[in-house]
């Protein structure tokens, strides 16, 4: 049955901004739902990073009043922590920058160009730290990071035209992704401990979702002729080769993708059907995944209910001692996985991978980024 993405990428946006309206300060302490949906951190930057997908494909500008006048709320009451997780909004400022060219939207920016380049600790291998709000993992890299700073810091690079935050992007794709990779089966890891050099944590779902949407969002971007191009789009590859395996055959993947024992979860199921679509539209990911992106799709849509939340989707989730702890993670409803599901409606209605009825997919080349 075709599926009209439209319409779901519509739902699933008005859900989204009407739940990060739902709760005032005063919620915080008393409302467990509260904190993801007001507070300023990477779960908003995901959900915003999303929404704007939404607009785009729509040409809905309501979406964009509404998420301005949730960003300058924040911005009017004070951003509290600067860290690598409390970056992931930045994006979405510097795209209202763009439109909005406000003073405010630029010192923002600067202070947090500021210390991604010049105050997060760095590991021995010269990598970002992950930082999150009241603690600073030393020594570790993350998957997270990915997303939640150095998509910013290539995009501002190339909207300032800075040989500084476009190097600096540069040395830490690469640091994340060799580090990260495991060459036996084509995954990452959810961490890297640079001090003891040995991964961490586990073939973590949503990590490896972080991995692919991040690369394919900076890949867009940066010059062909960049020389770290060939290597990545080769993990890249491997990546999904490796997630062809282990995907079940309902569509969903795991929130350990190598333990079958542990729950099917909706965020990675977006995150890489998001990821695997825009790059089989630009041509960086083999067209032959397009039917493993199409199971991911269907199976996403059966998570979506008449609201337009997106079930199935886990909490915040750390770096956890072994299997069993990541599959103790709670479900929620939760910015993040709204944001990842409209990231991969948006995809599929752009390469008509579900025979919507949005048109015909966008012909693309094999030359990255060109369309």
């Amino acid at each position: 049955m075709a599926i009209d993405t439209r319409q779901v990428v519509n739902k699933v946006a008005e859900r989204t901004l009407d739940l990060a309206f739902r709760y005032r300060q005063d919620d915080l302490d008393r409302v467990s739902d509260a904190r993801r949906w007001y507070n300023w951190d990477w779960y908003m930057g995901v959900a915003f990073y999303g929404l704007w997908k939404a607009h785009e494909l729509l040409e809905n500008n309501a979406y964009i009043l509404r998420i301005k006048q949730w960003i300058d709320q924040r911005i009017e009451t004070g951003i509290q922590v600067v860290c690598v997780n409390t970056c992931a909004p930045m994006t979405t400022v510097l795209r209202l920058h763009q439109l909005y060219p406000e003073e405010r939207y630029e010192t923002l920016c600067q202070t947090f160009d500021d210390y991604i380049l010049n105050q997060t600790p760095r590991t021995p291998s010269g990598a970002m730290a992950h930082t999150v709000i009241g603690q600073d993992f030393v020594g570790q890299m993350w998957a997270d990071t990915l997303f939640m700073s150095i998509v910013y810091l290539t995009q501002r690079g190339l909207y300032l035209n800075s040989r500084a935050h476009l190097e600096e992007a540069a040395k830490q794709r690469v640091l994340h992704i060799n580090s990260l990779y495991d060459e036996k089966d084509g995954l990452f890891y959810h961490g890297w401990d640079d001090v003891a050099k040995k991964p961490m944590g586990v073939k973590w779902g949503r990590g490896n979702a972080w991995t692919i949407v991040s690369m394919m969002e900076m890949l867009e971007r940066i010059p062909w002729d960049a020389p770290e191009r060939t290597a990545h789009l080769g993990k890249l590859n491997n990546q999904m080769a490796a997630l062809e395996e282990y995907q079940d055959s309902n569509g969903y993947w795991r929130t350990v993708l190598d333990h079958h024992d542990t729950y099917p979860e909706t965020s990675v199921t977006a995150g890489v059907a998001a990821g695997a679509l825009k790059g089989i539209r630009l041509g960086l990911i083999d067209d032959k995944y397009q039917e493993m992106a199409q199971k991911a799709i269907q199976a996403l849509v059966a998570k979506i209910d008449d609201e337009g939340n997106v079930l199935g989707g886990s909490s915040g989730t750390a770096i956890k001692e072994n299997v069993a702890k990541y599959n103790d993670v709670p479900l929620a409803v939760t910015p993040f996985t709204q944001g990842l599901a409209l990231m991969a409606l948006c995809e599929a209605t752009l390469v008509g991978s579900t025979g919507a009825s949005a048109g015909a997919p966008i012909k693309h080349t094999t030359r990255g980024g060109e369309k």
